[in-house]
């Protein structure tokens, strides 16, 4: 396996169970900040819900 190089683009996703919109959006916020300082690496957010069968 090649070690990465800064033109690598990498995707997270990240899951979470909050259906309450201001922690989401407080998420997206700090992710799209993150984004900004790193620009290979995007950030998506899963909301299923709170139920454990939903995810």
């Amino acid at each position: 396996m090649r070690p990465l190089q800064e033109r690598d683009k990498i995707r997270l996703t990240v899951y979470n169970t909050t259906s309450d919109s201001a922690v989401q959006d407080a998420l997206k916020g700090i992710a799209g900040d993150f984004m900004k300082e790193n620009p290979n690496i995007q950030v998506e957010f899963q909301f299923p819900g709170s139920e454990y069968e939903n995810i």
